[in-house]
């Protein structure tokens, strides 16, 4: 058995060479929906052993570690703290964030945002920062072995990614208890549709533009986004019932 976390139209140039052991495999498992019909696409015959099994969250070590103290606390009282995690590269599009605070305008000066991550793109996004003078909103503050008191002590969790498989940054965030604006990729929909503990937003720097300006001008909304993500639940006994009724099958 094995599991694909990803897009397999992302994954593919990359993995050729994997492609004649998936015949040999007995089951392939996809975080999502959206992971399992590209893979359709690629291998249709293999369509009967393919199934969607969500990951498992360890929620009570991710709340446990949520408590720990930060190194440095970057937070400011009087502005809406927002936390970004993940790697600093392309499919994350962190580069929006320039983009959004630039058209914010004044707005902006309401926005403390804090990404936690490196990667190949962060000089690169850095210099942007400096040159537009958006220092006060945006810090790119590096790797954390622990980000989870990061995103404990925000008030809103940002995702600005062009794809994601399942993006466990969301389901962190909200077993924290804090609220998520995504970017609007299709398992995104399969994590936060019809719910009342996110938003999800155009995929682009105007969506997110949109739905920040919403957010900055009703404070209402953020206050409500809060109080319905204390309710979030994720079952993780169903999930782990899947898996194995999957091996007692085999």
């Amino acid at each position: 058995m094995i599991w694909i976390h990803n897009d397999y139209n992302n994954i593919s140039k990359r993995n050729t060479r994997n492609a004649e052991a998936y015949v040999d495999i007995d089951h392939i498992f996809f975080v999502a929906e959206t992971a399992r019909q590209s893979f359709i696409e690629a291998f249709p015959s293999l369509k009967r052993k393919m199934s969607v099994i969500k990951n498992i969250v360890p929620q009570e070590e991710i709340r446990k570690k949520s408590k720990e103290p930060i190194e440095e606390d970057y937070y400011q009282e009087g502005k809406i703290n927002i936390v970004s995690v993940g790697r600093i590269e392309n499919q994350k599009a962190f580069e929006r964030i320039v983009g959004v605070l630039k058209k914010l305008g004044d707005l902006k000066n309401k926005i403390n945002w804090i990404v936690i991550g490196s990667g190949s793109r962060k000089e690169m996004i850095e210099k942007q920062i400096a040159q537009e003078n958006l220092q006060d909103s945006v810090r790119f503050v590096g790797s954390k072995t622990n980000p989870y008191p990061y995103i404990a002590n925000s008030d809103l969790f940002v995702l600005t990614s062009i794809y994601e498989s399942q993006p466990m940054v969301i389901m962190e965030a909200l077993t924290i208890g804090i609220p998520v604006v995504s970017t609007n990729f299709e398992s995104a929909y399969e994590l936060l549709e019809n719910k009342k503990y996110g938003i999800i937003c155009d995929n682009s720097e105007e969506g997110l533009l949109e739905t920040l300006s919403e957010i900055i001008r009703n404070p209402d909304l953020l206050l409500r986004l809060k109080r319905e993500t204390k309710n979030f639940v994720y079952d993780n006994d169903s999930i782990a019932n899947e898996i194995f009724q999957k091996i007692k099958e085999k």
